[in-house]
């Protein structure tokens, strides 16, 4: 038995359950994107809201090399490091 294959390759019989079930879907969608892209920019968060005297390379070393987790943990550590000092 064929079944008719609908939007992005999924066949027309499992998109059956209405408009709110791809709102529930998009919206989860949105929300992880937003917690993900927040968390990639923690270190740069971090540092603007402690005013961090070096937050445009902290910025710039998270946005080239915050994919890989050594940099991005080598910026949050940075990050928290001065602010931690002065706090002192």
């Amino acid at each position: 038995m064929k079944f008719a294959m609908g939007v992005l390759g999924t066949p027309a019989r499992q998109r059956k359950g209405g408009m709110m079930r791809g709102f529930g879907v998009t919206m989860f969608s949105y929300i992880a994107r937003v917690a993900i892209m927040l968390l990639y920019f923690l270190p740069t968060i971090t540092a603007a809201r402690y005013r961090h005297p070096r937050q445009l390379a902290i910025l710039l070393l998270n946005f080239s090399l915050g994919w890989s987790v050594i940099a991005w943990i080598i910026a949050l550590r940075w990050a928290l490091k001065s602010s931690s000092a002065r706090n002192e």
